[in-house]
């Protein structure tokens, strides 16, 4: 596969989506990254994408990942529907969690196309339990919040803004100021 960039018009399309979906703009569904035949998305898990168990349901790895290939395809020019997907869940993805899915053309034929998709990552925080074959699966990225919550904290105790803590203008001017 080329690594040339999709065209204008595809571009186009993901700069406003997923507005252009209302199904994805309610799943909260966002563009992580795009390639000619490879597109990459993400997605928080909410309460409202879980099932009974407490997890993400599994229709919205599901659904996110179709959407990835049927982006790969679309970043090549072409606008196509499934006519068959068949996935393997490995693991249960719990709640707050960011879910990367990439897909990518395998085929690009005159007239069908054969993608491949996959759950590239599941981010998940200190904050929520994690079982501990979770945080063994190679796809799960931990990512440690503790310092920040102290931050807020620390904020609220002394009756501060926690507007500096989240303001990325002035940490990326802070970071310039130490590089000169």
């Amino acid at each position: 596969m080329s690594e040339k960039m999709p065209n204008k018009e595809v571009l186009v399309f993901f700069a406003d989506f997923p507005k252009e979906d209302p199904f994805l703009e309610e799943l909260g569904a966002y563009v992580v990254d795009i390639k000619a035949g490879e597109v990459k998305l993400g997605l928080k898990v909410t309460p409202r994408q879980s099932n009974v168990h407490g997890i993400a349901h599994g229709g919205v790895a599901t659904t996110l990942l179709d959407t990835a290939m049927g982006g790969s395809c679309f970043s090549l020019g072409k606008s196509v529907v499934s006519l068959d997907c068949s996935l393997n869940f490995l693991g249960a993805v719990p709640l707050g969690s960011e879910i990367i899915a990439t897909g990518r053309v395998i085929h690009d034929g005159k007239h069908t196309m054969v993608t491949e998709g996959e759950v590239t990552a599941v981010l998940g925080t200190n904050l929520t339990y994690r079982k501990p074959e979770l945080l063994e699966r190679a796809w799960y990225l931990d990512v440690d919040c503790s310092k920040y919550i102290a931050y807020i904290i620390a904020a609220i105790n002394h009756e501060m803004s926690i507007g500096s803590l989240i303001d990325p203008i002035k940490k990326i001017e802070a970071l310039l100021e130490r590089r000169k």
